[in-house]
């Protein structure tokens, strides 16, 4: 039991499991109990409603802690920043998230088991569980999704007559999992307030488009990238290890690029690119088949 004290802020969770003299006849169903376990402890426990801050490390149930779903989140309202690392068991993302209303930064890295982010995770329906969202995330300004190796599927469209869930996301990072695409509802000319775009490791990513607000935009080790695009605000973008990126269309005030260690200075319409740094009887080129249409 954690202390309901009204002065606690920040409360941080560790779970560790005990390996040791488990024969391997006994560990599968060792790991399955410890799970079953682990799950009743972390549900028992009660966070204080004043919480602000939240860390929880190595969770190795299979379902989130039940005061991370819906209805109980709701109690959390001063919770503003919240980091998940390590949670090699569970295959779903908490749905109560999107009802703690003051979250302004969420982490959540090291998830191997999660293969697909239903739309349950962005935008709660309407009474579900009790609880009535009528603006998911209206707070959140920065989110992090990290490490999760198998993650294949966003399922998040883009709903007429419904408020957009997180609203006010100025920064988002997307790192080592295996999206063929970023969604509909993310990727849509009515958010404005997005302003940085990290992605890195995305194996089979193919396209991105529609980032109107975006100014920074970092697109790294994606194999697979041939075409970005709808950037109409993008002063600087950063492109490394992605071999068959064959176009950026739709950059009216692009300035600079960092395209494989090269910097470029971009200007004119049709699109000029410009080598920023010259090495002695070097000049840089552009791969062959590379196209940028401001």
């Amino acid at each position: 039991m954690i202390s309901n004290k009204k002065s606690l802020v920040y409360l941080e969770l560790h779970c560790y499991r005990d390996d040791e003299n488990v024969g391997m006849g006994e560990e599968k169903q060792t790991i399955e109990e410890e799970g079953q376990r682990i799950e009743e402890v972390f549900n028992g426990l009660c966070p204080p409603p004043s919480l602000e801050d939240l860390f929880l490390s190595r969770y190795f149930g299979r379902r989130p802690p039940i005061w991370m779903q819906a209805p109980s989140a709701a109690a959390f309202k001063s919770l503003r920043f919240i980091d998940l690392f390590g949670l090699p068991k569970c295959n779903q993302l908490p749905n109560g998230l999107c009802v703690m209303l003051n979250l302004e930064d969420i982490w959540i890295r090291h998830a191997p088991s999660i293969e697909v982010v239903g739309p349950d995770f962005q935008s709660l329906a309407s009474g579900d569980g009790g609880a009535v969202v009528t603006r998911p995330f209206p707070k959140l300004k920065k989110l992090v999704l990290g490490n999760l190796p198998r993650w294949k599927e966003w399922d998040w469209e883009e709903e007429q007559g419904k408020a957009m869930a997180m609203p006010s996301l100025e920064e988002l990072s997307i790192i080592s999992c295996k999206l063929s695409r970023l969604p509909q509802g993310l990727a849509s000319h009515n958010r404005h307030n997005l302003r940085t775009l990290y992605l890195y490791g995305l194996s089979v990513l193919a396209s991105v488009e529609n980032f109107p607000s975006v100014v920074q935009f970092d697109v790294l080790y994606c194999p697979e990238l041939k075409k970005i695009s709808g950037f109409s605000k993008l002063r600087k973008i950063s492109i490394d290890g992605c071999p068959k990126l064959e176009l950026l269309e739709g950059f009216p005030v692009l300035r600079s690029m960092v395209l494989d260690d090269e910097p470029w200075e971009i200007t004119g319409t049709p699109a000029v690119c410009t080598p920023k740094v010259y090495q002695v009887g070097v000049e840089p080129q552009l791969p062959e088949n590379f196209t940028v249409i401001r």
